[in-house]
């Protein structure tokens, strides 16, 4: 499958490095695009692929067969659309869209055009997250009872970039990150949320229109098991996403990272089952591509639809306008 990406910033980097260690028979990146020429070029002498800076030409190219969306969340679903229009499948970075209204759109055009939707959702992939799932699976520790899920990252030092501005960003750590610990906690509790309820707030002094930095979702997802969301950017030596998600069972808990899991059964002292050192996290989004793969080729729907995507969203749009006391199911917010 030929691949194309459109942006070249540091998550299409995370998604190159995916395709390149994959077999060409599996995948490969075919072209890259950015409206910087000179990044776009530079890119690809890193990575790979032919370089553009027109995406309709780069659209126009015969032998490409899907594109990955790696820009800012407000151009999500405008190019996402775009580019299934133009024939080809796209992957769409998380979040999917800046609101359940732009998620119907992709979803719309993709039925349309019968071109494959899926939303970039990795966290789900990682061996320690993985593992966590088989843990609660096999019963070891009882029954799941709720989840507290922790998301630090210091969003400060990205002043005057994309990312505090609003009109590119359309919002702070709750849309871009928020969705991280939806994707880990659903995955771990084997269910989607039914219902949410939240809030966010902005504390810091150098706080934007807009960015929040501050952000807290409770997430109902029945049988009587809840999660406690909290978003923070408060620690300035956290320079990237760092989650930490705890899932307390009748009989023990455990505690995943994104390269190591910790469980404790009963009053026994902690064990740590899976550490990993985090070189090669990019592995997941190579196992990201197999999946999009399959889902093109073969109709194996894959985790992270464009249902799944909107879902997503959707808990945090109400969460963020939210006053943490009315709880919203995911269907009314999806309008259903």
């Amino acid at each position: 499958m030929n691949i194309g990406i459109l942006g070249t910033g540091g998550i299409a980097a995370a998604h190159a490095l995916g395709i390149n260690c994959l077999e060409d028979t599996i995948a490969r990146l075919y072209a890259c695009c950015d409206i910087d020429q000179a990044k776009v070029e530079k890119f690809c002498q890193t990575y790979g692929g032919r370089p553009f800076s027109d995406l309709d030409a780069m659209l126009a190219d015969p032998a490409l067969d899907a594109v990955i969306v790696c820009l800012p969340h407000g151009l999500h679903a405008q190019m996402g659309i775009k580019v299934m229009k133009a024939g080809k499948h796209v992957l769409v970075e998380k979040p999917m869209a800046p609101n359940v209204a732009e998620c119907k759109k992709l979803i719309q055009a993709s039925a349309e055009t019968g071109k494959k939707l899926q939303i970039g959702h990795e966290y789900f992939l990682y061996p320690t997250v993985q593992e966590a799932a088989k843990v609660i699976q096999s019963g070891e520790l009882g029954k799941p009872l709720m989840v507290r899920a922790e998301l630090s990252s210091y969003i400060y030092n990205k002043l005057g970039t994309w990312w505090m501005d609003f009109e590119q960003s359309k919002g702070g750590p709750a849309i871009n990150m928020g969705v991280h610990l939806i994707d880990i906690t659903g995955f771990l509790l084997n269910k989607n949320p039914k219902r949410v309820r939240g809030f966010s707030r902005q504390l810091h002094p150098q706080a934007v229109k807009g960015i929040e930095d501050y952000f807290v979702m409770e997430l109902d997802f029945g049988d009587g098991m809840f999660s406690d969301n909290r978003i923070y950017s408060f620690e300035k030596k956290i320079d990237v996403i760092r989650p930490a998600v705890t899932v307390f069972c009748e009989e023990g808990s455990l505690s995943v990272w994104s390269n190591e899991l910790v469980i404790q059964k009963g009053s026994d002292a902690l064990e740590t089952r899976l550490k990993g050192d985090g070189s090669k996290a990019y592995l997941v989004f190579a196992e990201q591509i197999k999946q999009f793969k399959d889902f093109v080729e073969k109709g194996v729907t894959p985790r992270a639809t464009g249902r799944f995507g909107m879902e997503a969203v959707a808990c945090i749009e109400a969460a963020m306008n939210g006053d943490n006391g009315t709880w919203k199911t995911i269907k009314e917010i999806c309008g259903e």
